[in-house]
């Protein structure tokens, strides 16, 4: 087994720790991208609630 540079491992390690960092961003804007479409198909639900009935909102509050 040939022997590996310090140096060589080094820079292996700082670009797996940058791609361990921009994967955990991917899962994170994922996450809030879908928490966002959450919002709006809710709201979309309550617009639609309160176009068939005046007091819907009302109940809510």
């Amino acid at each position: 087994m040939a022997s590996i540079d310090p140096r060589v491992y080094g820079k292996v390690i700082r670009r797996t720790r940058l791609l361990y960092s921009a994967f955990g961003q991917l899962v994170q804007t994922a996450h809030l991208r879908t928490k966002f479409i959450d919002y709006v198909k809710i709201s979309s639900l309550l617009k639609i609630g309160a176009s068939r009935n005046p007091n819907y909102l009302n109940i809510l509050e």
